[in-house]
């Protein structure tokens, strides 16, 4: 029989901890994304705020080179972005920003939900995207190589069944406001507030 968890009690001459609290937000995650059939690439990102609807990452600077969807620079070396991630969807949303902080638009990433080990944080990447520019224009992304991936088996065939759903639940999604009213809170201001009164 399993002894029961006490909080850290003695009981039964069996001496049980409780689970350690959370550290306090922000606080740094190291987030390792595998893109099957490609490097594994990591990011440092600051969790801002994480509940059980919704996890907010912060990377304050993007080195690298322009990205542009369509006729939109979606980012720019010096840009930052804001991720809200849906605890156990297969998607996440980026709102990107140029080096002078000009908001561009989303940018919907389908990927498996993340897992957690601490502060180290692992998704895969499951090639589907998805742009909205901020003047409304709307996008689907790289679908060749999802279909690519699809034939090539990189993803699994569950995998590929939680990308369609996904895929129909944000199409649906994009009829009314986007981004989902739960992210709206946190706009950069609001982030770059939280990182500097806690920093």
């Amino acid at each position: 029989m399993k002894p029961e968890q006490t909080d850290g009690l003695t009981n039964g001459g069996n001496t049980t901890h409780p689970t350690p609290p959370p550290a306090p937000l922000p606080r740094l995650i190291h987030y390792e994304y595998t893109r099957p059939g490609k490097s594994v690439a990591v990011y440092d990102h600051w969790l801002i705020h994480d509940d059980s609807d919704l996890q907010v990452l912060f990377m304050p600077q993007y080195t690298g080179a322009d990205i542009s969807f369509g006729t939109t620079k979606a980012i720019e070396n010096g840009g930052a972005m804001v991720w809200y991630l849906f605890p156990g969807k297969w998607y996440d949303i980026g709102s990107f920003f140029l080096a002078d902080g000009t908001q561009t638009g989303w940018y919907t990433n389908f990927c498996t939900p993340v897992k957690a080990d601490g502060d180290k944080w692992f998704a895969t990447d499951l090639f589907l995207d998805h742009w909205t520019s901020i003047d409304g224009h709307r996008m689907w992304l790289d679908e060749d190589e999802y279909a690519d991936a699809v034939s090539n088996q990189l993803i699994t065939t569950a995998q590929q069944g939680k990308v369609e759903a996904g895929r129909q639940e944000v199409a649906h999604r994009l009829e009314g406001p986007w981004p989902p009213e739960v992210v709206k809170p946190f706009t950069l201001k609001r982030v770059l507030c939280v990182l500097g009164e806690n920093s």
